[in-house]
């Protein structure tokens, strides 16, 4: 997770994905809980066990949407903690802990490896590859005011702006007037707050444009 992203609150989950543990973000709810969310990747049909600690016990528990999700388990194995095992990647997972759907929620973007993830040379930093007509934002945290003097970053017509996996934008992405070749690719992440007059995402009048695997928050 982005270091300088900025949380709110003291931190009630912890999340373990085959020993590894996952960057969680916090967010204040409009019901005054502390949502958390973060992804990781996994290799489609490989087994990843995900391990989910709450910071007091646990009496009732939900994995939500229920039936939408292809799970291989879902089990209880300390007063608080769950283990969840899927294969199945691409799956958003929600966990809803002792009742508290307004509150306290979790939630997990389970991705797939990214085998279209296009070359580059670091994957730190922002770089333009006029070659590739590429947009890159490799780990790390963006503040677009501070990168390109503007609150926004324009795709243009036929390019690929490709956000990484552990890579923090704070701004708005903008697609106008684009055409079919045109991308906002990856799996890292956009946000904006309440001093932001806009949202994360704008698209306006586009034609065959493709955005996948960003998560976007506002």
């Amino acid at each position: 997770a982005a270091k300088e992203f900025p949380n709110e609150g003291r931190p009630l989950y912890n999340v373990c994905v085959d020993g590894g543990y996952v960057g969680l973000y916090r967010d204040v709810s409009q019901w005054g809980g502390l949502v958390h969310f973060g992804s990781f990747e996994m290799k489609n049909g490989q087994q990843a066990t995900i391990l989910i600690s709450y910071y007091q016990p646990i009496n009732k528990y939900e994995v939500l949407p229920g039936k939408q999700l292809d799970l291989l388990q879902v089990k209880q194995i300390s007063p608080q903690c769950l283990r969840i095992v899927l294969s199945k990647a691409d799956q958003d997972i929600t966990v809803v802990i002792n009742g508290e759907t307004k509150k306290n929620v979790l939630h997990l973007f389970a991705n797939s490896i990214d085998e279209a993830k296009p070359y580059v040379t670091t994957d730190k930093g922002y770089h333009c590859y006029a070659d590739q007509k590429l947009y890159y934002f490799g780990k790390g945290y963006y503040d677009l005011k501070q990168l390109t003097g503007k609150a926004e970053f324009n795709v243009e017509d036929g390019w690929q702006l490709y956000i990484d996996a552990g890579a923090v934008i704070h701004g708005q992405i903008c697609m106008t007037h684009v055409h079919k070749g045109t991308r906002v690719t990856g799996r890292g992440m956009v946000y904006t707050d309440s001093t932001d007059k806009a949202p994360s995402f704008r698209i306006y009048e586009c034609e065959g444009a493709d955005v996948n695997g960003i998560l976007f928050h506002t």
